[in-house]
């Protein structure tokens, strides 16, 4: 296994394994934020993004208070 949690190839972000463990953990919503942010930053090979509110919402197709309570989980 790589160092990395991800290698973008030919237009797709392979996600390591190990961060699929997480969906047991955590709620169905906050999983969805999860893979959202994690497409964001790591699939376009930056560490640090700002995401607003309002663009997690629109793009998870989840209301601002899910969205709220799944980024504190």
């Amino acid at each position: 296994m790589s160092n990395t949690f991800f290698e973008y190839t030919s237009g797709f972000t392979k996600i390591d394994n190990e961060v699929f463990y997480l969906q047991s953990t955590l709620s169905a919503s906050a999983f969805s934020l999860f893979i959202r942010i994690y497409r964001a930053t790591q699939g376009y090979g930056v560490a640090v993004k700002a995401l607003s509110n309002a663009y997690l919402q629109k793009t998870t197709n989840l209301s601002k208070n899910t969205v709220t309570k799944a980024i504190k989980e």
